[in-house]
């Protein structure tokens, strides 16, 4: 008999919306992966299947991002220095772009908004460092509520993800 501690615990703040987007996400990494829906094979068959999704939406992320993005600053014109301003700034946005592997990370993101129509970044400041920290996150692992009256304008955003206790222990002991 199984106990109520076994059961899968859903959060009350996860909505039907939410189901139904990681639903589809599902289907889509699915297809992603060549498990496609073929229809009837007969008996003894083996069906041919040609990831063609695959190659274009990783040909199309590559085309998107061919190379790292580029960063230019226009200071405000009543800056005492502009150009010494904007060269500051932009070196330290070069600083956090290599830092980050802002190449992958674009890369890695145009993938999972080809695959899933949905793709996100976590910013967030390193205390360790003393460095902003910026990686691709998983979409599945996001729910975001948003006003009633405005879907782009987002209240809260809340990221899951499931590991083993021991892991969460270490992390968090």
């Amino acid at each position: 008999m199984q106990t109520l501690a076994h059961l899968p615990v859903i959060p009350p703040w996860r909505t039907a919306d939410d189901d139904a987007r990681l639903a589809r996400y599902r289907r889509y990494l699915a297809f992603d992966a060549g498990r496609h829906d073929i229809g009837r094979v007969g008996s003894g068959g083996v069906p041919l299947v040609a990831n063609y999704a695959r190659v274009f939406v990783r040909k199309g992320a590559s085309f998107l991002f061919p190379e790292p993005a580029t960063i230019s600053v226009t200071p405000p014109a009543d800056a005492p220095d502009p150009a010494a301003l904007a060269a500051r700034v932009e070196d330290a946005l070069h600083r956090i772009a290599r830092d980050n592997d802002l190449a992958a990370a674009d890369l890695a993101t145009a993938i999972d908004a080809g695959v899933l129509g949905d793709g996100a970044f976590k910013l967030t400041w390193d205390t360790d460092r003393a460095a902003v920290r910026i990686v691709p996150v998983d979409p599945q692992t996001l729910c975001v509520e948003t006003a009633p009256d405005d879907v782009r304008r987002v209240r809260t955003i809340r990221q899951t993800a499931q590991m083993p206790r021991d892991h969460a222990a270490a992390l968090w002991h």
